[in-house]
């Protein structure tokens, strides 16, 4: 597809494309183990898509069609181990959709809000970095109150070797920021490079009526849209005019452009010091390690009924097993 078909599918057709694009990347980065490029890319999508649909008539169909969609990914993402989680495979797929619902939703509640906050600062950091801010502490605050803690989270825990190091400082929430931050910093460039040159009638988000036309999704690009009149300029006339719009444009792309560049060159800064910082594990026996004695309770089948332990087995048993271990575990049919 050439950058021309491409940028008018992003603009004329967003629904269509974003959910796509959602559903595509979603089967491969909501799995039980995320890995970070897909979280991004997916991530960049849900923010992309967000900006295009929100101001959009029927906003909340959008939505509604776009948690569907994620689910329906992650449960296919995790089709294998969910058609064995419960004794049914319909209730296994079921109880699987309805936990990516939940997942779909918390997820996409810090793209919501960013989106409709939308921060109009002069400062670019501000704007990177109002979405990774809010998308860590969302996260965090959901997977401290969830019994599962992060399981079925879209924290990554694959692809992260450049920024393992700074686990032990901020835990996995650091690897939300960063994920975030990536994403920031690719929906703008997507969204500076869709918006390209002067705004026309075809260069919108959706072919809705005039009121609900968005370009590009962003506010700047909006206000850049309004310095474009089509009203002729009399002599010495700049204001509102072309000359006033092109200027502000440029003057707009120039520092998106450095602050993007910018937290690009940050991002990857902080991959340096993977190279020197090696998280591995200790060995066995070291004087920095502590042995830890792990006990398997499975007592023997009693002759009344051999194919079933009772409660006192597993009781006497562990009892048995705790003078030569620190820790006893039992089964999950215990």
């Amino acid at each position: 597809m050439s950058g021309s078909r491409l940028q008018r599918s992003l603009t004329v057709h967003p629904g269509k494309t974003f959910n796509a694009a959602a559903f595509a990347f979603g089967t491969f980065a909501l799995s039980s183990t995320p890995s970070l490029f897909p979280s991004i890319v997916l991530t960049t999508v849900l923010l992309l898509q967000a900006r295009a649909l929100l101001r959009r008539s029927f906003a909340g169909l959008h939505i509604i069609f776009l948690l569907l969609n994620l689910s329906v990914a992650t449960t296919l993402a995790n089709y294998s181990a969910s058609t064995t989680a419960l004794s049914t495979v319909g209730s296994s797929l079921g109880f699987s959709f309805l936990r990516s619902l939940a997942t779909s939703i918390s997820a996409l509640i810090p793209v919501l809000i960013t989106t409709s906050l939308n921060p109009q600062s002069k400062s670019s950091w501000l704007r990177l970095t109002f979405f990774p801010a809010v998308w860590t502490i969302i996260w965090s605050v959901i997977c401290r109150v969830s019994p599962t803690g992060r399981l079925g989270s879209w924290t990554p825990l694959y692809g992260i070797d450049g920024y393992r190091w700074i686990l032990p400082y901020t835990g996995l929430s650091g690897i939300d920021f960063i994920t975030a931050f990536w994403a920031v910093v690719a929906s703008e460039s997507i969204g500076n490079w869709v918006q390209g040159t002067r705004p026309t009638d075809d260069e919108v988000w959706g072919d809705a009526d005039d009121d609900n036309r968005v370009i590009n999704g962003y506010p700047h690009a909006i206000e850049a849209q309004n310095h474009y009149t089509d009203e002729p300029i009399g002599p010495g006339e700049t204001s509102n005019g072309h000359e006033v719009g092109e200027v502000h444009r440029r003057s707009h792309a120039e520092k998106s452009t450095k602050s993007l560049v910018s937290a690009v060159l940050l991002l990857i800064s902080l991959t340096i010091p993977s190279f020197y910082i090696f998280n591995l594990p200790l060995p066995p026996y070291s004087q920095n390690t502590e042995s830890v004695k792990l006990a398997c309770v499975l007592p023997p089948h009693t002759p009344v009924n051999p194919h079933e332990s009772t409660l006192e087995s597993y009781l006497a048993e562990t009892k048995r097993v705790s003078s030569i271990a620190n820790i006893a575990i039992w089964p999950e049919a215990a």
